[in-house]
């Protein structure tokens, strides 16, 4: 009997090889379909949070509340929440949101001083730290404090160890991908304190253009000492001057013999106030100033 011709034997092997490999890729996309399909039955397997679940303002509170929870570690005092910052800082993490964007400017070259100005806010210092991580993170505050603290600089903001800041906020807008997160903050206050000696004098410019003054501002004036003074308020130096050249109390606008002063009125430009110890004893005396 003859054999075969070789090309008719090897016709069998291939052809069975053939069916063995498809039935290989057969199989193995059924089993990635079933496993693909088991995984979606338990999204617990999933270990990220749910864009829908964020609430934006608990996260700047919280955010907020730890950096003054890491302030009051390092024995500085908390920063006091203030609306106006609060909004700057917002529509600037909606800003960064929109246009895709990392940075302290935007397009047209605007930063936080422009920004909080924009707020009709008055300033000595103001600092701004930024933070851009998934939706999906756990355990945002934290990462965001923590993230900051590892910064040199961004840690300094938060730890503040010259006592620069005493008002800040924090904006935080997220998208089903991504949260920007902007915290601002700023000094809105001038103190001194200091003796007075004997039948002395102090006085204090309320709008003082070396601290950066360009228009009116409202403030809250705190005056504090040891024993009674008088203070007097002008609206020109040019009459502040004459009243101490003279001695004569020709001021109407005064508040007399009082250890405790609490007055809130505009900073409008040439406004002074003056401090005068009539006791014959040194007197302790500090003031503070509050902005906006």
């Amino acid at each position: 009997m003859e054999k075969p011709p070789k090309k008719v034997r090897y016709v069998f092997p291939i052809i069975l090889i053939l069916v063995f490999v498809s039935l290989l890729f057969l199989l193995r996309s059924f089993v990635t379909k079933f496993f693909l399909i088991q995984t979606s039955k338990n999204p617990a397997l999933i270990n990220t949070s749910k864009f829908s679940d964020l609430d934006e303002s608990s996260l700047e509170r919280e955010i907020f509340n730890e950096i003054n929870r890491k302030r009051l570690e390092l024995e500085n005092t908390p920063l006091e929440w203030d609306e106006r910052i609060y909004q700057a800082a917002k529509a600037h993490s909606l800003y960064l949101q929109t246009h895709k964007a990392f940075s302290h400017q935007n397009v047209e070259g605007a930063n936080l001083t422009d920004r909080l100005r924009n707020e009709d806010l008055f300033f000595i210092v103001a600092a701004e730290n930024l933070f851009m991580l998934n939706a999906g993170t756990e355990n945002i505050p934290d990462l965001v404090v923590e993230g900051w603290m590892k910064s040199p600089g961004h840690r300094w903001v938060i730890v503040d160890r010259d006592h620069f800041y005493t008002h800040g906020a924090v904006g935080v807008t997220c998208n089903k991908s991504s949260c920007y997160v902007t915290f601002n903050c700023a000094d809105f206050i001038v103190s001194k304190n200091g003796k007075l000696r004997p039948h002395h004098y102090v006085y204090v410019n309320l709008n003082d253009e070396s601290l950066g003054f360009q228009e009116s501002y409202p403030v809250n004036i705190k005056i504090k000492s040891s024993s009674p003074v008088d203070t007097y308020f002008f609206d020109s130096f040019s009459k502040m001057n004459d009243f101490i050249k003279t001695g004569s109390d020709i001021s109407d606008d005064k508040i007399m013999n009082t250890t405790n002063i609490s007055d809130r009125r505009e900073a409008e430009k040439d406004s002074y106030i003056l401090i005068k110890n009539n006791s014959d004893s040194i007197t302790d005396v500090s003031y503070e100033l509050i902005y906006n």
